[in-house]
């Protein structure tokens, strides 16, 4: 069975909503963080949101998985594939995340809020943030 090459650049770019879409319902990952004391409840996300965090959450565990491979590598080349892959899925986990959080602002107002965070069953909270330095940088987490 030949193996599926990896979509990079403005490729995976110009793909993405393709690949959301093949998300099936039954796949999606659900948060497994609990509602937590000072949690304020703005929502439930989007079937589209539940998709994107559902893939960078697959993108984050790739790229996990390839850190392992590293370790375990027996060449050098071996283990140089492993970094770049990893670091690929890793920048593209992030990128996802930039635009999940920037599209829960933009879908419940969440610009001014200190913390945003997802919780289970894809509730959206904000709350006040106990970090001093998140003050300073300001945004989303």
């Amino acid at each position: 069975m030949k193996e599926k090459k990896e979509v990079t650049g403005m490729e995976w770019i110009n793909n993405l909503s393709l690949e959301l879409q093949m998300i099936k319902d039954d796949e999606l990952i659900n948060p497994s963080e609990t509602r937590q004391m000072g949690d304020n409840s703005v929502g439930f996300m989007s079937e589209q949101l539940k998709r994107l965090y559902t893939l960078g959450r697959e993108l984050s565990s790739k790229s996990t998985r390839c850190q392992a491979d590293y370790e375990i590598a027996s060449t050098d080349e071996k283990r140089h594939e492993a970094m770049k892959n990893g670091l690929r899925f890793a920048d593209k986990a992030n990128i996802i995340r930039e635009i999940l959080y920037y599209e829960l602002a933009e879908d419940f107002d969440l610009w001014d809020k200190p913390s945003v965070a997802i919780r289970s069953n894809f509730e959206v909270v904000w709350h006040e943030d106990t970090n001093p330095f998140r003050a300073l940088f300001g945004g989303l987490q």
